[in-house]
């Protein structure tokens, strides 16, 4: 899945958790909030400071991404 994944400085609005960074080949380059699962792209959410998007990705897909972060920090 994430061949980069990192913590943003960048806190959701709606639930003040940091935004996570996943980077790969099928995902693209995006941000999400971990809780309320809003996000979007890299780009226009960090770099152009653009509102999230809700629901932008799913539970199963956050629950797929920190488990591939779990197995990496192994």
């Amino acid at each position: 899945m994430a061949a980069l994944f990192q913590l943003t400085a960048v806190a959701c609005p709606q639930c003040k958790v940091n935004l996570l960074r996943c980077k790969d080949s099928k995902a693209g380059d995006m941000v999400f909030c971990t809780e309320c699962l809003a996000g979007g792209c890299y780009k226009e959410v960090i770099e152009q400071q653009c509102d999230l998007t809700r629901q932008f990705v799913t539970r199963q897909f956050v629950q797929d991404f920190l488990r591939e972060i779990q197995a990496a920090s192994k």
